[in-house]
């Protein structure tokens, strides 16, 4: 199913609308067949005059790939009405058909916003939730967030079921934070934070374990930023920083615990950049949206691609084990959707 491209007036009034836009370097992806979409363009899917309704979404929600269900899944943000509270609302958002769907389970976490940056087990596939912000734009129980609020929630979109996993015991994480999925792992590996001083973690999904690694070098803590993690050569990329500049490429090998400075000859702009990293399996690049900001009202957004990497030799078998490591499945490759 096809829609034309063109763009939509924005209704008059207090409305704030969740638009979604998609870009496609390269032709091999899984979902290229279905979609009428010219490479290295952006393209706007919704909301269209012949797209399905769009809801009216807040801001600052967690997005992550469902590369189980080829499906955009949406949690969290503000109400839509601007800077209410924080909502647990959980859509779906399907590429092809241009429709949004609102899963309603019967349980679900505290809501949140500022909650980038959650991830996607492909595994078993199941969107993991960390906590933060909650419980600061009011509308919200204090003693739901108490009682409720651990450090990980997992939802089954299969079975539209959320889990409070409460894994003790648990860093303070902070929203705002670094993560990404450690596909030869298996691990999600977390960084940062506003406000965190935690350092470098790791949480085992197999394991429901949470373990503090204090390398002996770390990037300095930050609110903002983001990691992907590189499949080819097997390190997280960490850049970008929502209130300082940090003009640094942190690369974190998880199995030799090692943070490293890539110090490349060129980055995109460093201060105050709100990056958004994404892996492109494809190409074998990590991809960059980054906020160029000029004075205090000139901000635009810029997209970076580094060139040609050339992957690091074979390396002998991890350090890190877990007695459930045997059940590997073999997960889909993600397809090249920055959206996160």
């Amino acid at each position: 199913m096809n829609y034309p491209t063109q763009t939509q007036p924005t209704p008059a009034g207090p409305c704030i609308r969740f638009w979604a836009w998609l870009l496609i370097l390269t032709a091999s992806t899984s979902l290229g067949s279905d979609l009428d979409q010219p490479l290295n363009a952006w393209v706007k899917r919704t909301p269209l005059a012949t797209s399905p309704t769009s809801p009216r979404l807040g801001y600052e929600g967690a997005c992550v790939w469902d590369t189980r269900h080829h499906l955009l899944l949406r949690y969290g943000g503000h109400n839509q009405g601007g800077g209410g509270e924080q909502g647990a609302e959980v859509w779906t958002f399907d590429l092809v058909g241009a429709r949004w769907t609102l899963k309603e389970p019967n349980l679900s976490p505290p809501g949140v916003c500022c909650n980038s940056q959650n991830v996607f087990e492909p595994v078993r596939g199941r969107y993991l939730r960390f906590p933060f912000f909650s419980g600061s734009h009011g509308w919200q129980w204090r003693r739901e967030l108490y009682l409720n609020d651990s450090s990980v929630w997992t939802y089954d979109l299969d079975q539209n079921t959320w889990r409070n996993l409460r894994p003790l015991p648990a860093p303070h994480l902070a929203p705002l934070r670094c993560a990404s999925w450690d596909a030869d792992e298996q691990v999600v590996v977390v960084f940062g934070g506003e406000g965190s001083q935690e350092g470098t973690l790791v949480y085992d999904p197999y394991l429901n374990e949470w373990r503090w690694m204090r390398p002996k070098v770390q990037p300095e803590f930050r609110s903002g930023g983001q990691m992907a993690y590189d499949a080819a050569r097997k390190l997280h990329v960490l850049f970008g920083a929502q209130f300082t500049d940090d003009a640094h490429t942190w690369l974190y090998d998880l199995r030799k615990n090692e943070w490293r400075d890539a110090r490349p000859a060129v980055m995109p702009p460093t201060s105050q950049n709100d990056a958004v990293l994404t892996y492109d399996p494809l190409n074998r690049v990590v991809l960059a949206l980054v906020k160029l900001t000029t004075g205090r009202t000139n901000r635009r957004n810029i997209a970076w691609r580094p060139g040609p990497m050339t992957p690091p030799p074979t390396r002998g078998p991890s350090s890190i084990q877990s007695p459930n490591r045997s059940r590997r499945a073999a997960a889909p490759a993600s397809s090249c959707l920055p959206l996160n």
